[in-house]
């Protein structure tokens, strides 16, 4: 085992920290964990100096620690202790960080959570996006100014298992495979429902190829009071959903968002990841074997968050 030292662990929520820290306790290393010890970042402190005087000599604290504040009361105990305090920061970018946290939701729940699920849930390990964009805001990069003895940026390297290993194409709906004959942005009522050119013929052939066939839709719509022109049910937007597939004479399972436009408060709203997300957790998808086909800048940027090919459908259907 290394020499006597404390090792802080800091990154976003989601950042991957759990899986980082697994080689230091497998050598021994004693964990001091907000989520699981309660309390502040500063009364870890506290339970670092009381592991030292129980025999502890080796430590790690994988916690979110974004500001120089949250540091100072740990450093300062590492000082008192005369332990040395290193520092390794989880160079997860922001859509890496979101892809881990609408992960572990689904793995956990089977499902996406939206606000009032995760207030229900209470769970410390799952929170809404903005959690994880406060964190990007507020941090600031750690130096050795502060006291520690090193800081080490450590690459995020996302791991999946040989069970991913399914393809699949994931279709937007509104301008990819269908129109409106009213002229609406999307259809509240099935018989408004028109499918574009060619969409038959092509899904027939991939179908031949062994594609799986998948639908992700932001559905704003659902989330409008019945008096405005623009509410759409959600029964309504399954109804032309199902009325869309029949049309083209393909099962399509869709998933949809039937929250509010604007910054995502959910986990399943384009561009986030989450709906993908949770279809390669139910299919075991392999990433790099799957393509998002849509028209939406949205469905574009779903795509790169997603880790999958994104092909626009002027360009799929031809």
């Amino acid at each position: 085992m290394n020499k006597p030292e404390i090792v802080i662990l800091m990154g976003p929520p989601a950042a991957g920290k759990s899986t980082q820290i697994e080689p230091l306790l497998d050598e021994g290393y004693k964990a001091l964990n907000r989520d699981s010890l309660g309390g502040s970042l500063d009364g870890l402190a506290d339970h670092l100096t009381t592991a030292f005087g129980q025999g502890a000599r080796h430590f790690v604290l994988d916690n979110t620690y974004p500001t120089v504040e949250s540091r100072k009361a740990t450093i300062a105990a590492a000082k008192a202790l005369d332990l040395p305090i290193r520092c390794q920061v989880l160079a997860t970018t922001p859509e890496q960080a979101q892809f881990n946290a609408a992960r572990r939701m689904v793995q956990k729940t089977g499902k996406l959570l939206d606000v009032t699920g995760l207030k229900a849930l209470k769970s410390p390990n799952m929170f809404p996006p903005v959690a994880q964009s406060a964190w990007f805001k507020r941090f600031e990069m750690p130096t050795v100014a502060e006291g520690f003895v090193s800081v080490e940026e450590v690459p995020f390297v996302p791991v999946f298992g040989e069970r991913y290993k399914n393809r699949a194409l994931i279709f937007d709906y509104d301008g990819t495979l269908r129109v409106t004959k009213s002229g609406k942005k999307y259809p509240s009522d099935p018989d408004d429902v028109e499918i574009m050119p060619g969409r038959r013929e092509t899904l027939d052939r991939y179908k031949r190829e062994g594609y799986r066939f998948l639908g992700a839709s932001n559905q704003s719509g659902c989330s409008k009071k019945p008096s405005d022109p623009k509410y759409v049910s959600e029964e309504a937007a399954r109804a032309c959903f199902d009325r869309t597939n029949t049309m083209l004479r393909q099962e399509i399972e869709v998933q949809f968002c039937p929250h509010r436009a604007g910054p995502p408060m959910c986990w399943c709203r384009k561009p986030l990841a989450g709906m993908f997300i949770y279809f390669m957790e139910k299919y075991a998808l392999n990433p790099a074997d799957c393509v998002m086909v849509g028209d939406m800048t949205s469905d574009a940027t779903f795509a790169f968050r997603s880790g999958i090919k994104f092909v626009h459908e002027r360009d799929f259907f031809v």
